[in-house]
């Protein structure tokens, strides 16, 4: 059986298939026209949906700082608040509204306003700043261990957080005031270590002076001095004993004086009559003795 060779002739030119005919933008429009409509239909109203929103954004932060600057009273900083709830100037308004309530002695009112802060403006620029009030505020209420973990959310957030420092500077003061002057000497060493440069170590030398007093009071704790000598007992003199309080005598009223009673008339006494002499006595004559008495003869 024999093949048939089906290889051209190599001295023909090789014909190219026909290409395809480039289509007209009618046909294009024709075709996809409606669907092309309709993505440049979307496209114009998400560009104009951006730009209005843009604008009332714009219009809202706007309004909520011309608010907040105009605020003058307590009423006034709560309506920032309550009309422009997203806004920075309604964080802003909580802040003033805290100080206001510290200042007027209501620091359970303060931590109210504060939380409020903290959990509905965690994007704010000043966030941390209003961490460290509340922490300052928890304090002010003696709950130390809730104002040791706001201090403590600052440090972790490092340089994203302005107040990073003074926070530690509490959490160490706060860690004295428990008594345990190692966990303190290590948490002041490293403010001065994590934040060189700061106000509370160039400028206050407080980081310095915290250092030298727990030293100190380590020192003191650890070779305490020998206990003075007793000072000799002087007996008490005894004391008289004090007078009887003298109670005023209360004073009488004086009694109603009556007039004395005219005197009765006395009438003169009578002469008194002559005096006759006694007579003279009569002599008497003494009694004769009695006979002397014969006893009876025997029967």
């Amino acid at each position: 059986m024999s093949i048939k060779n089906a290889s051209q002739n190599p001295n023909q030119t090789p014909v190219l298939p026909g290409s395809k005919p480039e289509t007209s933008i009618e046909e294009f429009l024709e075709k996809h026209g409606k669907k092309t409509i309709l993505l440049v239909i979307l496209i114009i109203a998400a560009i104009g949906i951006s730009f209005f929103r843009k604008a009332n954004t714009k219009k809202y932060l706007t309004e909520s700082g011309e608010k907040l600057v105009a605020a003058q009273t307590t009423e006034e900083l709560e309506a920032v608040v309550k009309d422009y709830p997203d806004s920075p100037a309604a964080g802003n308004a909580l802040l003033l509204l805290a100080d206001r309530q510290l200042t007027k002695g209501n620091p359970e009112e303060a931590k109210n306003t504060l939380s409020k802060f903290v959990e509905e403006h965690n994007t704010s620029p000043v966030y941390y700043n209003g961490v460290f009030a509340l922490g300052t505020v928890y304090e002010k209420l003696g709950k130390p261990k809730e104002a040791k973990k706001k201090y403590q959310e600052i440090i972790v957030a490092e340089e994203k957080a302005s107040t990073a420092a003074a926070a530690a500077l509490r959490l160490a003061d706060l860690i004295q005031d428990e008594g345990d002057l190692e966990g303190a000497l290590a948490a002041y060493e490293k403010i001065a270590k994590n934040h060189p440069g700061n106000v509370f170590i160039e400028e206050n030398g407080i980081v310095e002076e915290r250092i030298a007093s727990v030293n100190q009071a380590i020192i003191l704790r650890d070779n305490p001095p020998p206990a003075p000598e007793p000072a000799p007992v002087t007996p008490t003199p005894e004391l008289a004993p004090a007078p009887a309080p003298v109670t005023p005598t209360p004073e009488l009223a004086p009694a109603p004086v009556t007039p004395a009673p005219e005197p009765v008339p006395v009438p003169a006494a009578p002469e008194p009559a002559p005096v006759t002499p006694a007579p003279e006595p009569v002599p008497v004559t003494p009694a004769p003795e009695p006979a002397p008495v014969i006893p009876a003869p025997p029967e």
